[in-house]
């Protein structure tokens, strides 16, 4: 079950960061009109957002499995 609710924090993680990713991918246009401006913001602004949900994650799949360790002994 341990490996079940962590296989889907797991897809949730990469799915809340694909909709980030579009979402910031997406803000400004894609096409050639789409402004300068605003995808050089998204640019400098979208690869820290990544890693810090990375942290996160991390974070919180260890704490899970450390509480979960310590809870079944």
């Amino acid at each position: 079950m341990r490996a079940l609710i962590f296989i889907l924090a797991t897809a949730a993680y990469l799915l809340l960061s694909y909709f980030i990713f579009l979402i910031a991918l997406l803000q400004c246009g894609l096409g050639p009109d789409s402004s300068p401006t605003c995808n050089a913001r998204v640019d400098a602004q979208l690869p820290f957002v990544i890693p810090i949900l990375a942290v996160i994650y991390i974070a919180g799949a260890a704490g899970y499995w450390r509480f979960r360790a310590k809870g079944s002994r």
